[in-house]
């Protein structure tokens, strides 16, 4: 992990001109309770709760909740977003399995692994990502798919977006039954992540006797330190994934997916002027597309 120590985020007993060694940065700045970015990390951001950093970026979360006007007509940016999820899942979008190689779909392919997957192969992916932007770099072939959607991320404003840097990504995440994704921690703490829920498959009503489980166990669910978050279709909420977090989706008779649209945000304590040193320092090392 690097250490780079911003000005403003030494302590006072070290404001004068000196060098600090890695030793003593480890010794006088400690991570909050299960933080632990695996690239960067900046001493003294502010750690807090969902709930919280979901007020703190109210903005991008109300553009992303707000209607919008297509050809004179207003519909909701679930619907929007999903009609551009569902072509590009089935027409040629640039698919990646878990973060391994792309997996170019066409309906035919994906009908093919469906029909094996019926046959007992588990032929499809448990985990999907299609990027907008991958380590700050637009990706204009799946950008012309979305176009509405790619509009859209353009309302909000340009300081909160992380294009240019290598931690901002912005991409459709699917999550299939049975998958779990393990405890891990993003790459720094100068990001908050958005997720903007499109699909969450719900919990089904049942007749329940002391013996069954509770059917809302199978339903998928966030955990981020101690806090375990379920999404809601259409209400977006921001978490520090620089804090230790897991996902799960338990399998279950119900083979609906879960989508989401994740947006990866600036933290608020950073300056403009911080973030842009910072995306100088960690520029998008991706050619362009």
């Amino acid at each position: 992990m690097f250490y780079y120590p911003l000005l403003r985020f030494l302590p006072t007993s070290y404001t004068k001109n000196r060098i600090l060694s890695t030793e003593e940065i480890e010794k006088n700045w400690s991570n909050s309770s299960n933080q632990y970015p695996t690239v960067l990390f900046i001493p003294e951001l502010l750690v807090a709760k969902s709930s919280k950093l979901t007020i703190i970026h109210e903005e991008a979360c109300a553009i992303l909740k707000t209607n919008s006007i297509i050809n004179r007509k207003e519909r909701a940016n679930v619907e929007i977003l999903m009609d551009e999820y569902v072509d590009s899942q089935f027409n040629g979008g640039e698919w990646h399995s878990n973060d391994s190689s792309p997996s170019v779909s066409t309906k035919e392919e994906k009908l093919q692994a469906n029909q094996k997957g019926s046959e007992g192969s588990s032929a499809m992916p448990q985990w999907e990502v299609l990027y907008l932007m991958n380590q700050g770099q637009w990706i204009d072939s799946n950008i012309k798919r979305c176009p509405q959607t790619y509009q859209l991320l353009q309302k909000i404003p340009s300081h909160d977006l992380m294009a240019g840097c290598m931690f901002g990504n912005i991409f459709f995440s699917v999550l299939y039954p049975g998958t779990k994704i393990d405890i891990h921690c993003g790459p720094t703490n100068v990001r908050h992540r958005l997720h903007f829920p499109l699909v969450v498959p719900q919990k089904k009503e049942s007749k329940r006797t002391k013996n069954q489980t509770d059917c809302s166990k199978s339903i998928p669910f966030l955990k981020v330190d101690d806090e375990t978050l379920h999404w809601v279709e259409g209400e977006p909420f921001v978490f520090d994934d620089s804090l230790a977090h897991s996902a799960e989706y338990p399998d279950s008779d119900d083979q609906s997916v879960r989508v989401v649209l994740v947006v990866d945000l600036w933290h608020k304590d950073l300056t403009k002027k911080e973030g842009e040193l910072l995306q100088n320092l960690y520029p998008s090392t991706l050619p362009i597309s």
